[in-house]
């Protein structure tokens, strides 16, 4: 159900200093969420914030086995140029995740805001990590407040 969803967005690159205050807040915002009701919670796979908030939802399903971690992925090969390091956090995700859509075989160009607006469209919250009034995380916050769902700035 859309309405029991919750969405993240955010950039790929976090710096150092920033590192443990957006840990912080995100670790807060998605307790608030899971005390709201949140139980399917949705991450598009990509490095950064999104690797940050699928670790994390997964440390809080030991607290709280009720709630799910799903991925909505742009394509299966996705970590296909992605450092081997990167590519083994991810897989060790994409193994503990409770559900996995895949947008597209293999990559194209638009599979990644195709799967925003998937990820979207399946949430009624999102929260973002938006540090600029560009690229593919500004998109997916201008379209999630187009389409009036909650969105929670960290």
């Amino acid at each position: 159900m859309v309405e029991n969803n919750c969405c993240f967005t955010g950039h790929r690159f976090i710096k150092n200093e920033k590192n443990v205050y957006i840990r912080a807040r995100l670790s807060e915002e998605i307790f608030k969420q899971i005390k709201r009701g949140k139980t399917g919670f949705i991450c598009g796979g990509a490095l950064g914030f999104d690797t940050m908030a699928a670790k994390m939802v997964l440390e809080f399903k030991r607290i709280f086995p009720g709630i799910s971690l799903i991925l909505y992925l742009p394509c299966k090969d996705q970590t296909k140029n992605w450092r081997k390091s990167d590519a083994k956090v991810f897989d060790d995700i994409l193994k503990k995740a409770d559900e996995i859509k895949y947008i597209s075989n293999e990559y194209y160009s638009g599979c990644m805001h195709k799967r925003n607006l998937a990820m979207i469209n399946s949430s009624s919250t999102c929260i973002a990590f938006l540090e600029k009034n560009s690229g593919g995380t500004f998109f997916t916050v201008k379209s999630a407040l187009n389409r009036q769902k909650e969105v929670i700035y960290i």
